[in-house]
């Protein structure tokens, strides 16, 4: 009787295995039936439209006049706002912009514009721009979230 209850308990082990890994999988990944993990792509974002977006968002609001404010609520994921929001150093409501850009708090002049953008694939764009005359540049992880582009990381 032991040996039937240690078989049972064994069998049904390698049944639920199928389900643990499921469980541990990230949201881009699926399970094939033999178990196997596989990462699935992301939706085709279109590059040229992405690109536009980027120098778009530098122009009005990294570089531009605009009000930042709401177009990071709009154009950043809740992950992103969060970090902008944590690194913001002064009192109140507020973004970190600035993590944006070079950093450097004035430069030899007013020249700041986007220089070029690069797709990188898997969602990573490298901006190169000048800020305040300084050349600098950042990478930046955009994804489609239902149909809207938003940026989702800085590096």
């Amino acid at each position: 009787m032991k040996k039937i209850l240690f078989l049972y308990i064994i069998h049904l082990g390698f049944a639920l295995q199928p389900i643990q890994i499921q469980a541990c999988c990230l949201d881009n990944e699926a399970v094939l039936a033999n178990g196997t993990a596989i990462i699935l792509q992301s939706p085709k974002v279109d590059n040229t439209k992405t690109i536009q977006f980027i120098k778009d968002f530098y122009a009005n609001y990294v570089f531009g006049a605009k009000n930042y404010v709401p177009a990071v609520k709009k154009h950043c994921t809740a992950k992103l706002q969060k970090q902008l929001k944590d690194n913001y150093e002064y009192d109140g409501e507020g973004y970190a912009i600035w993590n944006f850009r070079t950093g450097m708090q004035d430069g030899p002049s007013d020249i700041s514009k986007v220089t070029s953008v690069t797709a990188l694939g898997n969602g990573l764009y490298k901006v190169n721009f000048i800020d305040m005359g300084i050349k600098g540049n950042r990478t930046l992880k955009i994804i489609d979230v239902n149909g809207t582009l938003k940026f989702d990381a800085i590096k």
